[in-house]
């Protein structure tokens, strides 16, 4: 589970900043976007090292400019609710998008600061290369998936990133780490939950949480 976590916080980093183009790039340029992205993040991170590792709110700002414009949270939300998204109000549906989006937000700022020193170690040691093996399409053309693996020094780590073509843009609603998928994850811990409480009890929880 630790590894899963840290890969997907080091994998979050990739997000594309690079995927703000009008139109949203054909599958064979999902490749490109992740590989800048990546570029892109790595320096931030070696950029603003000194800050992040004494001011948590940084972490926090970060973590929201780093999710939400490259996260596509309505479908991961669909994703980690399963079938309790279709028996779910309108209400109860946009108040889970936005608690669970503030809920995932704190944890990996958390992860982050729990994790700067082994992060920034990789870093400094000139670890953290990131190699796209392939991408891989379907019939939809909405949807590709880039395989990538990412060299933490140490440990080379499966990271397979899952998007989605909206609004003209790309965007990540899955990351699956060494086979484990971040949605698939979540869909079974929220499943267990949500045979002790309701929807609206876990939905309360995550707000109170925030």
């Amino acid at each position: 589970m630790r590894l899963t976590r840290i890969g997907l916080l080091l994998a979050l980093w990739l997000l594309p900043a690079a995927a703000a183009n009008a139109n949203a790039p054909p599958p064979s340029q999902a490749a490109g976007l992740i590989t800048e992205a990546f570029q892109a993040a790595t320096a931030a991170l070696r950029e603003h090292h000194q800050r992040l590792g004494e001011d948590p709110q940084l972490v926090q700002e970060l973590m929201v400019e780093i999710l939400d414009p490259h996260v596509d949270f309505e479908l991961l939300s669909r994703l980690v609710l399963g079938r309790h998204w279709r028996t779910a109000t309108p209400i109860e549906r946009e108040r889970f998008i936005a608690a669970f989006r503030t809920s995932l937000i704190s944890t990996y700022a958390a992860v982050l600061s729990s994790n700067m020193d082994r992060v920034l170690a990789v870093l400094d040691s000139g670890g953290m290369a990131l190699t796209v093996r392939r991408v891989v399409t379907g019939e939809d053309p909405r949807r590709a998936t880039v395989r990538t693996q990412l060299n933490l020094g140490e440990q080379v780590v499966a990271v397979d990133f899952q998007l989605t073509a909206r609004s003209g843009r790309w965007k990540i609603f899955d990351v699956v780490i060494e086979g484990i998928s971040f949605a698939a994850s979540r869909r079974s811990e929220f499943a267990g939950l949500l045979q002790q409480q309701t929807l609206e009890q876990r939905i309360e929880r995550l707000e109170a949480d925030a």
